[in-house]
């Protein structure tokens, strides 16, 4: 039985997969199992899998259909042999040391939960910010995080301002068994709920400090595409509840789910298909009051009305009419 399982869902990432699996079979910490869900690919995902596998006797692959990642992290949690569980995206990539870091910590702490810093990289791998969540505790909750090494959900009572990527944690396996911690089944938003009960079912996250994680921001991502996906948001905010509710943390957290269902629905918005836009309307004002929908329109509005004026605008400037298309100024004196 290997000490840590690391789950990789791949879906359509032929030009990505290499490196992702590259920075996994290369760790320093040698004592890990690798299960790849492909999850209905088309390109040649399957086959980059496969050829891997030949040469590394540590990756199980599981094919499924496309159904998504959450049902395809679930299927390989319950698989997982590892003591520890580590989640990585397959267009994204480990620093190499990073299993050997996480398990050590957790070790030393008896954790059921580790967290680390995480870099954003362009869609060619740069680096293009850092995300340090000791930094932003700190500023934001006067928390020294880096001090204390660790934070629960009363050190920050948020379930959306701090880091809550699945990605950027390293689980025990047995704390997530038995808690019942899972994905949801959707293609959108299907970790959230995974966060929230690790957040609130632990008693401490504990911090490591170190960027083990390269977060790679994809223009075509599923996280960032226009689709009908989206309309699973609802589906989410209904389960989330449910456990909210059943663990008997909805009267305590009530406002807090409310500010977090805000918070997703203006992420979401941006991807909204046109054809779905009244439906989607319909169903916020099923989710959260009339006011708050109104901000959230106020607010696309303004971003939509910044993006046209860069498109289009006229303006007086010195004495002279100025059009701005596209960028392109051009100034006409006034009569």
């Amino acid at each position: 039985m290997s000490k840590v399982s690391i789950i990789i869902p791949v879906y359509n990432v032929e030009k990505y997969l290499s490196k992702c699996l590259d920075s996994v079979v290369n760790q320093t910490f040698k004592d890990i199992e690798i299960i790849c869900v492909n999850d209905g690919s088309t390109d040649s995902s399957l086959q980059i899998l496969e050829k891997y596998a030949q040469k590394y006797n540590q990756i199980k692959i599981i094919n499924q259909q496309n159904v998504g990642q959450g049902i395809a992290r679930n299927r390989a949690l319950k698989i997982a042999q590892g003591n520890f569980i580590l989640f990585l995206d397959p267009d994204d990539w480990l620093e190499l040391d990073t299993v050997e870091s996480c398990y050590n910590c957790a070790k030393i702490n008896n954790a059921n939960v580790v967290q680390f810093n995480y870099k954003n990289t362009d869609d060619n791998g740069n680096a293009i910010s850092k995300n340090n969540l000791a930094n932003f505790i700190n500023e934001k909750y006067n928390y020294d995080l880096n001090n204390i090494g660790y934070f629960k959900y009363e050190n920050i009572n948020s379930l959306y301002e701090i880091d809550m990527h699945i990605f950027t944690k390293f689980y025990s396996r047995a704390f997530l068994l038995e808690n019942n911690i899972h994905c949801t089944d959707g293609k959108y938003g299907e970790d959230w709920l995974f966060s929230i009960m690790t957040l609130l079912k632990t008693d401490k996250i504990y911090y490591l400090d170190k960027y083990n994680y390269n977060y790679r921001i994809r223009k075509k991502s599923s996280c960032s595409s226009v689709s009908k996906n989206v309309m699973h948001i609802f589906d989410v905010f209904s389960k989330i509840r449910d456990f909210l509710i059943s663990n008997n943390f909805y009267k305590d957290l009530k406002k807090q789910f409310l500010l977090y269902k805000i918070q997703m629905i203006y992420y979401a918005y941006n991807y909204v298909p046109e054809n779905l836009r009244f439906l989607f309307d319909i169903y916020c004002l099923k989710w959260i009051p009339l006011y708050s929908y109104i901000q959230i329109k106020l607010k696309m509005n303004k971003i939509i009305n910044q993006i046209l004026k860069k498109i289009f605008s006229v303006y007086n400037q010195n004495g002279h009419k100025v059009w701005n298309i596209l960028g392109i100024k051009m100034k006409f004196r006034k009569k």
